[in-house]
Protein backbone atom coordinates (compact mmCIF):
# COMPACT_ATOMS: atom_id res chain seq x y z
CA UNK A 1 0.00 0.00 0.00
CA UNK A 2 0.73 3.59 -0.11
CA UNK A 3 2.37 5.35 3.14
CA UNK A 4 3.05 8.85 3.11
CA UNK A 5 3.61 10.28 6.96
CA UNK A 6 1.42 13.60 7.24
CA UNK A 7 -1.03 12.36 4.67
CA UNK A 8 -4.14 10.33 5.69
CA UNK A 9 -4.04 8.08 2.56
CA UNK A 10 -7.28 5.81 3.26
CA UNK A 11 -8.72 9.40 2.88
CA UNK A 12 -7.23 10.82 -0.03
CA UNK A 13 -8.19 7.54 -1.63
CA UNK A 14 -12.13 7.83 -0.59
CA UNK A 15 -11.95 11.07 -1.44
CA UNK A 16 -10.59 10.42 -5.81
CA UNK A 17 -12.79 7.48 -5.58
CA UNK A 18 -11.04 4.78 -4.43
CA UNK A 19 -8.42 3.68 -7.16
CA UNK A 20 -4.73 3.63 -6.04
CA UNK A 21 -2.98 4.49 -9.33
CA UNK A 22 -5.46 7.66 -9.93
CA UNK A 23 -4.45 8.50 -5.82
CA UNK A 24 -1.04 8.22 -7.32
CA UNK A 25 -0.98 10.62 -10.40
CA UNK A 26 -2.46 12.84 -8.01
CA UNK A 27 0.08 13.00 -5.34
CA UNK A 28 2.69 13.52 -8.44
CA UNK A 29 0.73 16.90 -9.37
CA UNK A 30 0.34 17.41 -5.93
CA UNK A 31 4.12 17.72 -5.54
CA UNK A 32 4.49 19.56 -8.92
CA UNK A 33 1.74 22.41 -8.00
CA UNK A 34 3.29 22.51 -4.58
CA UNK A 35 7.14 23.05 -6.63
CA UNK A 36 5.52 25.68 -8.58
CA UNK A 37 3.59 27.58 -5.92
CA UNK A 38 6.28 27.20 -3.04
CA UNK A 39 8.64 30.61 -4.48
CA UNK A 40 5.41 32.56 -3.33
CA UNK A 41 5.38 31.48 0.14
CA UNK A 42 9.30 32.35 0.18
CA UNK A 43 8.75 35.93 0.03
CA UNK A 44 7.54 37.83 3.02
CA UNK A 45 4.15 38.98 2.37
CA UNK A 46 3.18 42.78 1.93
CA UNK A 47 -0.12 44.61 0.54
CA UNK A 48 1.37 44.26 -3.37
CA UNK A 49 1.40 40.20 -3.28
CA UNK A 50 -0.91 39.53 -0.58
CA UNK A 51 -3.62 38.63 -3.00
CA UNK A 52 -1.23 36.30 -4.64
CA UNK A 53 -0.42 34.90 -1.36
CA UNK A 54 -3.59 34.39 -0.82
CA UNK A 55 -5.09 32.42 -4.19
CA UNK A 56 -1.73 29.97 -4.11
CA UNK A 57 -2.52 29.33 -0.18
CA UNK A 58 -6.47 28.42 -0.93
CA UNK A 59 -4.90 26.01 -3.71
CA UNK A 60 -3.11 24.61 -1.09
CA UNK A 61 -5.69 24.29 1.07
CA UNK A 62 -8.04 22.77 -1.40
CA UNK A 63 -5.27 20.24 -3.12
CA UNK A 64 -4.13 19.54 0.30
CA UNK A 65 -7.53 18.09 1.55
CA UNK A 66 -8.05 16.27 -1.18
CA UNK A 67 -5.03 14.27 -0.93
CA UNK A 68 -5.79 13.59 2.68
CA UNK A 69 -3.21 15.83 4.37
CA UNK A 70 -5.71 17.49 6.72
CA UNK A 71 -2.94 19.46 8.84
CA UNK A 72 -1.59 21.21 6.06
CA UNK A 73 -4.50 22.37 4.69
CA UNK A 74 -6.06 23.52 7.59
CA UNK A 75 -2.57 25.42 8.54
CA UNK A 76 -3.07 26.77 4.50
CA UNK A 77 -7.06 28.10 5.75
CA UNK A 78 -5.49 30.07 8.57
CA UNK A 79 -3.25 31.72 6.29
CA UNK A 80 -6.05 32.28 3.47
CA UNK A 81 -8.21 33.46 6.69
CA UNK A 82 -5.25 35.82 7.72
CA UNK A 83 -5.14 36.96 4.22
CA UNK A 84 -8.46 38.05 3.30
CA UNK A 85 -7.72 39.85 6.63
CA UNK A 86 -4.81 42.07 5.28
CA UNK A 87 -3.03 40.48 8.09
CA UNK A 88 0.32 40.52 7.05
CA UNK A 89 1.99 40.08 10.52
CA UNK A 90 -0.17 36.68 10.73
CA UNK A 91 0.94 35.65 7.67
CA UNK A 92 4.74 36.36 8.27
CA UNK A 93 4.58 35.15 11.59
CA UNK A 94 2.85 31.59 10.78
CA UNK A 95 4.50 31.65 7.16
CA UNK A 96 7.28 29.83 7.72
CA UNK A 97 6.31 27.17 9.84
CA UNK A 98 3.56 26.36 6.86
CA UNK A 99 6.57 26.75 4.04
CA UNK A 100 8.42 23.81 6.65
CA UNK A 101 5.32 21.70 6.50
CA UNK A 102 4.43 22.25 2.90
CA UNK A 103 8.39 21.15 2.34
CA UNK A 104 8.04 18.44 4.31
CA UNK A 105 5.49 16.80 3.21
CA UNK A 106 6.29 17.46 -0.73
CA UNK A 107 9.27 15.56 0.47
CA UNK A 108 7.65 12.46 2.07
CA UNK A 109 5.65 12.15 -1.17
CA UNK A 110 7.87 12.53 -3.00
CA UNK A 111 9.94 9.80 -1.30
CA UNK A 112 7.23 7.75 -1.36
CA UNK A 113 6.73 7.91 -5.47
CA UNK A 114 10.37 7.96 -5.34
CA UNK A 115 11.01 10.48 -7.54
CA UNK A 116 13.81 12.84 -8.11
CA UNK A 117 11.97 16.22 -6.18
CA UNK A 118 13.54 18.72 -8.67
CA UNK A 119 11.98 16.60 -11.55
CA UNK A 120 8.96 19.08 -13.13
CA UNK A 121 6.56 17.73 -16.05
CA UNK A 122 5.81 19.73 -18.85
CA UNK A 123 2.04 18.66 -18.82
CA UNK A 124 1.73 21.29 -15.26
CA UNK A 125 4.09 23.76 -16.52
CA UNK A 126 3.96 26.17 -19.10
CA UNK A 127 1.82 28.78 -21.01
CA UNK A 128 -1.43 27.78 -21.87
CA UNK A 129 -1.14 28.11 -25.97
CA UNK A 130 -3.68 28.01 -28.36
CA UNK A 131 -5.80 25.22 -28.20
CA UNK A 132 -7.43 23.92 -30.79
CA UNK A 133 -11.33 22.59 -29.85
CA UNK A 134 -14.65 23.30 -30.73
CA UNK A 135 -15.95 26.33 -28.85
CA UNK A 136 -19.70 24.30 -27.84
CA UNK A 137 -17.57 21.64 -26.22
CA UNK A 138 -15.08 24.42 -24.25
CA UNK A 139 -18.74 26.39 -23.21
CA UNK A 140 -20.15 22.87 -21.91
CA UNK A 141 -16.79 22.35 -20.04
CA UNK A 142 -16.91 25.65 -18.50
CA UNK A 143 -20.57 24.89 -16.95
CA UNK A 144 -19.84 21.66 -16.04
CA UNK A 145 -16.65 23.13 -14.26
CA UNK A 146 -18.99 25.49 -12.80
CA UNK A 147 -21.59 23.39 -11.37
CA UNK A 148 -18.77 20.91 -9.95
CA UNK A 149 -20.20 17.87 -12.60
CA UNK A 150 -17.53 15.57 -12.21
CA UNK A 151 -19.87 13.41 -14.68
CA UNK A 152 -20.17 15.19 -17.66
CA UNK A 153 -16.53 17.48 -16.67
CA UNK A 154 -15.03 13.39 -16.77
CA UNK A 155 -16.74 12.69 -20.08
CA UNK A 156 -15.85 15.79 -21.64
CA UNK A 157 -12.04 15.36 -20.79
CA UNK A 158 -12.15 11.72 -21.48
CA UNK A 159 -13.60 12.30 -24.78
CA UNK A 160 -11.04 15.32 -25.90
CA UNK A 161 -8.12 12.90 -24.71
CA UNK A 162 -8.89 10.50 -27.03
CA UNK A 163 -8.99 12.67 -29.69
CA UNK A 164 -6.09 13.41 -32.35
CA UNK A 165 -4.39 16.63 -30.36
CA UNK A 166 -1.63 18.74 -31.46
CA UNK A 167 0.54 19.05 -28.47
CA UNK A 168 -0.45 22.95 -27.58
CA UNK A 169 -4.00 21.24 -27.35
CA UNK A 170 -3.17 17.77 -25.41
CA UNK A 171 -1.09 20.00 -23.16
CA UNK A 172 -3.98 22.64 -22.66
CA UNK A 173 -6.07 19.41 -21.75
CA UNK A 174 -3.70 17.28 -19.33
CA UNK A 175 -3.22 20.76 -17.40
CA UNK A 176 -7.24 20.79 -17.07
CA UNK A 177 -7.35 17.21 -16.18
CA UNK A 178 -4.49 17.96 -13.28
CA UNK A 179 -6.52 20.50 -12.17
CA UNK A 180 -9.58 18.60 -11.82
CA UNK A 181 -8.06 15.88 -10.27
CA UNK A 182 -6.68 18.34 -8.03
CA UNK A 183 -10.39 19.58 -6.98
CA UNK A 184 -8.46 22.83 -7.76
CA UNK A 185 -12.06 23.52 -9.91
CA UNK A 186 -11.06 27.29 -10.08
CA UNK A 187 -8.29 26.70 -11.59
CA UNK A 188 -9.12 24.60 -14.38
CA UNK A 189 -12.46 26.73 -15.22
CA UNK A 190 -9.88 29.78 -15.31
CA UNK A 191 -7.84 27.74 -18.15
CA UNK A 192 -11.04 26.94 -20.05
CA UNK A 193 -12.13 30.92 -19.86
CA UNK A 194 -8.46 31.91 -21.18
CA UNK A 195 -9.38 29.91 -24.29
CA UNK A 196 -12.95 30.90 -24.72
CA UNK A 197 -12.14 34.36 -24.41
CA UNK A 198 -9.11 33.81 -26.97
CA UNK A 199 -11.81 32.95 -29.73
CA UNK A 200 -9.74 29.98 -30.31
CA UNK A 201 -10.95 28.21 -33.94
CA UNK A 202 -10.68 24.60 -34.72
CA UNK A 203 -8.29 24.63 -37.99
Amino acid sequence: GIRVDGVDVAKGLANIGGDPETYLKVLAIFVKDVNERIPVFKKEANMENIRDFQLQVHAIKSAAANIGAAELSGEAKRLEEAAMNDDLDAINGDGPGFLSLLTEIRDNIQASLGKDPTETDAAVAGPAGKVNIEREILVTLKEAIDSRDIGTIDKILYGLSTRENDDETKETIDRISNHVLLADYDEAGLLVRIHLSRESRVI
